[in-house]
């Protein structure tokens, strides 16, 4: 049994000592003792390495990823009809509506909501028969209320699944 070190076993295949640590890290060659390979096994495995590498096979986590990802982007494909016959479906039953029509008339609400809200100072005002001072004191207090509702977003924490155009 033939031992070398990382640096000489890095001679021999022609790569850094990191290299051969990171070989050693996802489990391509043994190590025997701390900074100590064997030589014939290792050689063997670093060949077999290489020729699965050059064939596309190789075990590493970078193929992992990528086979998980095109079996995952297949499996979408597969089911996008099945998805596709259950939104026209929901659509039909009246479940969803589109995101232009979402946007429409959630526009129009907002815009209602807004001028009602904008139109109670004056009628606080009349109603309670205040002097101009208190007047713009009520025109403020609803600015900075309808202020805090621009700035807030009012969809966190909801999950809205929309049907896109």
């Amino acid at each position: 049994m033939t031992t070398v070190s990382i640096s000489t076993l890095g001679a021999y295949f022609g790569v850094s000592a990191r290299t051969v640590e990171n070989l050693a890290l996802s489990g391509v060659l043994v190590r025997v003792d701390r900074g100590q390979f064997e030589l014939k096994p290792n050689v063997r495995r670093y060949c077999e390495h290489m020729r699965k590498s050059a064939s596309g096979r190789a075990g590493t986590e970078a193929t992992s990823a990528a086979k998980a990802k095109s079996l995952e982007a297949s499996a979408r494909l597969r089911n996008a009809p099945t998805k596709a016959a259950e939104m026209r479906l929901k659509k039909q039953a009246g479940e969803v509506i589109q995101f232009a029509t979402h946007e429409t008339v959630l526009s129009e609400f907002f815009g209602y909501f807004r001028r009602s809200i904008l139109a109670l100072h004056p009628q606080i005002s009349r109603a309670l028969h205040l002097p101009p001072k208190a007047d713009d004191t009520v025109r403020d207090v609803v600015y900075a209320a309808l202020k805090q509702m621009a700035e807030a977003d009012p969809l966190d924490g909801v999950d809205l699944k929309l049907e896109s155009k």
